[in-house]
């Protein structure tokens, strides 16, 4: 994948886990302040989620997702990746800078 080395939460956005509710889903409720529409990201793309906002590279988010889920880091790669770039076109998570 091309592109930036790092990314994390934007700065405008806002979510809130599941478990921080007391419900025991993988469930995480993403939004961009003020007006955004909430976004719910559940299983996979709950767990990308959390890696994205651990902050780190792609691989990193990889990582991260697949300890989550339980997949193979080669299987899931691809799909993380993409998914990570659709979170940046809808402004949920930003590109930057490498340390």
């Amino acid at each position: 994948m091309t592109g930036p080395d790092r990314y994390a939460v934007a700065a405008d956005v806002a979510w809130i886990d599941a478990e921080h509710v007391g419900e025991a889903r993988a469930e995480v409720y993403v939004a961009r302040l003020p007006d955004g529409e909430p976004l719910l990201l559940r299983d996979g793309a709950w767990a990308i989620w959390h890696g994205v906002a651990q902050g780190g590279t792609v691989d990193d988010i990889v990582g991260h997702a697949a300890d989550l889920s339980g997949a193979e880091r080669d299987v899931i790669a691809d799909d993380v990746a993409r998914f990570v770039e659709s979170l940046v076109a809808r402004g949920l998570v930003v590109p930057t800078p490498s340390a």
